[in-house]
């Protein structure tokens, strides 16, 4: 009988616990959370962390449960039964800088951090043995780079084609006549089948040692300082000196048609032309009177100077004119820096003397109007939802449209990201989007944009050169650059950012 009574007892003892257990498991089971503070049962929040590279630790407070919560679809983390109120996340793996931030935790809501990107310790550099480089640009075949090297003894400027798989770089155009564009916004540009290149140069004063009378015949003749063009193809090593060639006279803004091969874009006493490379005759003009240009797409985009109005037309005619803004722009100078920049009709930037303008038509207003003064430059990402701006000391990004993926920011709204005492240059984005490649010195550092607690900045590289070019290939996910070697001659290095 005394064994029997015992059973019956602790058979009511387990149905007891049942009956108080069970609650509280389907509770934490669906995300329940017991407060000792307040003596109440609150529902929990989650963290959602998406990152580069895709397998890490992370902690949440002390608690590491980032192994058996990694979620092979999406390749991200969701860390779920934590409870609302303030939580530190840290993020780490061995050989990387570690990510850390503050996030507020909030009942049935998940706290996303979706771009998070681990800088590593140290970085393999690869160096190519190509000669001396002042100045390089990327095909968009990534596979060759031309090398631009001034000589300072001769002052001659030869522009060799790097390619990148065999480590081979080879002569395609010199002068001894001309020196590279001393404008930092002029580039060699390559043509979209990256078989030629557009070499922007400015004519040498070859007259030392003369007399007054003879340096004045050969400065008008020649026109001294003033820029002109060359186009060479990379396989001939043929060049056609494009001033000679369209007939035209101060030329600027050489680019190419990104739809038809063989065709160049380029202004002329403020006028643009569509020019046949292979045919000099079908020279057509497409717009007069203008200040500068930009295309996108199948269109190209032209600021009159007559009324300061931004219109566009199609790539190969220019007769469709249609008219993109109704306001004009204010203190235009004709004569100083400008700048248009476009994503589509609905996006301009624009940029004269610093003067950054933006005409956003948006999903909620249409906006047009002066957006910042001592701009040094401008960049779209690649779905037109933010601009990214700076000037000399500050880095900013423009948001075009609403973003509703955290952290949530809305259509014009401008943020500002950092801000150094020392001179920023280099400035860019990243494949992602959300963070900004740029340098101080010879310092190359990466920044988040993610403004939610602190922004996380890390340095990528430290080089001896103080003013190097520093350019992210998205394509391969290189960071090229030209740093000093042992010789102190500057040559072009790379890295791998994104390694496995």
């Amino acid at each position: 009988m005394t064994s029997l009574r015992a059973r019956r007892i602790f058979f009511w003892i387990l149905v007891v616990f049942f009956l108080v257990t069970a609650p509280l498991m389907i509770l934490y089971t669906i995300g329940y959370r017991y407060n000792t503070g307040r003596g109440i049962f609150v529902y929990s929040g989650s963290v959602t962390v998406k990152s580069i590279p895709q397998r890490v630790n992370i902690k949440i407070d002390t608690d590491d449960a980032s192994e058996r919560k990694f979620n092979f679809l999406n390749y991200s983390y969701h860390l779920d039964g934590i409870r609302p109120g303030e939580h530190s996340i840290e993020i780490s793996l061995p050989g990387y800088h570690t990510w850390t931030k503050k996030t507020s935790v909030h009942s049935g809501l998940s706290a996303e951090f979706w771009n998070v990107f681990l800088v590593k310790n140290e970085y393999i550099k690869e160096t190519f043995s190509s000669p001396s480089v002042d100045d390089f640009f990327i095909s968009p075949k990534n596979k060759e780079i031309a090398l631009v090297q001034n000589k300072k003894d001769t002052n001659d400027f030869i522009v060799r084609i790097l390619d990148t798989n065999k480590d081979l770089a080879e002569t395609a155009f010199s002068s001894s006549e001309y020196s590279f564009s001393k404008d930092k916004r002029e580039n060699v540009e390559w043509s979209p089948q990256g078989d030629k290149i557009i070499i922007p140069v400015e004519k040498l004063d070859l007259t030392a040692g003369a007399s007054p009378v003879s340096k004045k015949v050969v400065a008008d003749s020649q026109k001294v300082g003033q820029p002109n063009y060359f186009i060479v193809d990379i396989n001939s090593k043929e060049s056609i000196n494009l001033e000679d060639f369209s007939q035209k006279k101060n030329l600027q803004k050489v680019r190419w048609d990104p739809n038809s091969k063989n065709f160049i874009f380029y202004l002329s006493e403020n006028n643009l032309y569509r020019i046949d490379l292979n045919d000099p005759a079908n020279n057509k003009l497409i717009a007069e009177n203008i200040y500068g240009y930009d295309l996108s797409n199948s269109s190209v985009y032209y600021l009159k100077r007559d009324n300061n109005i931004i219109y566009r037309s199609r790539l190969q005619d220019g007769e469709s004119v249609e008219q993109i803004t109704n306001q004009s722009i204010n203190n235009v100078d004709g004569n100083g820096d400008f700048r248009m920049i476009v994503y589509d009709e609905d996006r301009i930037s624009i940029v004269t003397n610093g003067k950054l303008y933006i005409y956003n038509n948006g999903e909620h207003e249409n906006y047009f109007y002066q957006l910042k003064e001592n701009i040094d430059g401008a960049q779209f990402s690649n779905d037109g939802k933010k601009l990214l701006f700076w000037d000399e000391n500050e880095i900013f990004v423009y948001f075009t449209r609403d973003w509703d993926t955290q952290p949530i920011r809305l259509e014009n709204e401008v943020k500002s990201i950092t801000r150094f005492s020392k001179k920023i240059k280099n400035v860019h984005w990243f494949s992602d989007y959300e963070h900004i490649i740029f340098s101080i010195e010879g310092t190359v550092k990466i920044a988040e944009t993610d403004l939610r607690d602190r922004l996380n900045i890390e340095d990528i590289l430290q080089l001896k050169n103080n003013d190097p070019k520093i350019v992210f290939n998205f394509s391969e996910d290189f960071l090229y650059f030209n740093d000093f070697q042992e010789s102190d001659i500057s040559q072009l290095s790379y890295i791998n950012l994104l390694e496995e």
